[in-house]
C-alpha cells in the first residue's frame, strides 16, 4: 500500500516548508520559455545595500501571498560586479550575446525560486541588492516587473559600510564596485 506514495525529495520538502503547498505545475523549462507568463509582476528592490532592504523583506513577508527573498543563494555578489562591468563597457547598449549571458546568470541562480513561486501561486519579490545591475535584462525578461529604488544618504552608507569593515582588505571586497574616482580605504 505504501508503495503507491511518491517518496518526497529534500528539495520539495525545503520549498514546501519555505513557501507552502504547490497549487500549479510547471517545469523550469516551461518558465524559461515565457517567464512573464508564469511570474506575474515580480518586484525587485534596487539599492546599494545598507538602506533598509531587510526591513522591507520582513514587512512584505507578513503577507502570505508574497514569496520574499532577501538573501537568495547564490547572492550574485561576484556576478553583479561582472554584470556592472559588461553594462558599463557597452554603455547600456547590450548585444544579444551580452543579454543572453546576463539572462543565463540570472536564471542559473533563480530557477527554483521562480519555479516554486509560480507553483505556490505567490508574488515573487527580491530585495537582494546584488540584483540591481541586472535591471536592464530583468526588464526584458519580465516586462510587467515593478522596480523599487531605495536611496540612502551617501555619508550614512559609507558610515554603515565602515562599521561592517567594507574595503578593509577582505576577500569579499573584490565583489564590491570601485568607480574610477574611488580609492580603496
Amino acid at each position: 500500500m505504501l508503495s503507491k506514495f511518491k517518496k518526497p525529495d529534500l528539495e520539495e520538502i525545503y520549498w514546501l516548508l519555505r513557501l507552502g503547498r504547490s497549487k500549479f505545475k510547471a517545469t523550469i523549462y516551461d518558465i524559461r520559455q515565457n517567464p512573464g507568463e508564469y511570474i506575474s509582476e515580480p518586484v525587485f528592490f534596487l539599492s546599494t545595500g545598507r538602506c533598509g532592504t531587510k526591513w522591507f523583506s520582513e514587512l512584505l513577508k507578513n503577507d502570505k501571498k508574497n514569496a520574499v527573498f532577501h538573501n537568495p543563494v547564490p547572492s550574485f555578489a561576484a556576478q553583479s560586479k561582472l554584470v556592472f562591468e559588461i553594462i558599463s563597457k557597452s554603455n547600456f547598449n547590450l548585444t544579444a550575446e551580452e543579454r543572453k549571458l546576463i539572462y543565463e546568470i540570472f536564471f542559473s541562480g533563480r530557477e527554483q525560486y521562480l519555479r516554486y513561486t509560480y507553483k505556490t501561486g505567490k508574488k515573487y519579490i527580491e530585495t537582494n541588492n546584488y540584483i540591481t545591475f541586472f535591471t536592464p535584462v530583468l526588464h526584458k525578461i519580465f516586462p510587467e516587473a515593478r522596480f523599487v529604488h531605495l536611496v540612502r544618504h551617501p555619508a550614512e552608507f559609507v558610515r554603515s559600510g565602515l562599521q561592517r569593515g567594507y574595503y578593509s582588505g577582505k576577500p569579499s571586497d573584490e565583489a564590491r564596485r570601485i568607480g574610477p574616482f574611488q580609492q580603496r580605504i
